[in-house]
């Protein structure tokens, strides 16, 4: 259940991070309401919250992401990099 999230919360966010009304939002939501919590998680990491995903979207070998981080993917607190293809150096 998303918890609801107070207009005081919201101005209180968008006061001490200049961030917008959406981006109050979505923290806020990832951090149960908690203004104090969801403003701490944006100083040390702006670009989180990962956007909503669907509880059919995890699988167990996915990792779940928790209040203190990430589980299911070993003692890792952070999601994987993603991969890329490495440029041949080769010419």
């Amino acid at each position: 259940m998303v918890p609801e999230i107070t207009d005081e919360a919201i101005e209180a966010f968008v006061s001490f991070t200049s961030a917008s009304r959406e981006r109050a939002i979505a923290f806020l939501q990832h951090n149960n309401g908690d203004s104090h919590r969801a403003i701490n998680a944006y100083f040390e990491n702006p670009n989180d919250p990962l956007p909503p995903v669907s509880k059919a979207a995890h699988s167990s070998t996915d990792g779940q992401r928790t209040d203190s981080g990430w589980i299911g993917r070993g003692n890792s607190t952070k999601p994987p990099l993603p991969r890329f293809p490495q440029p041949n150096s080769s010419k």
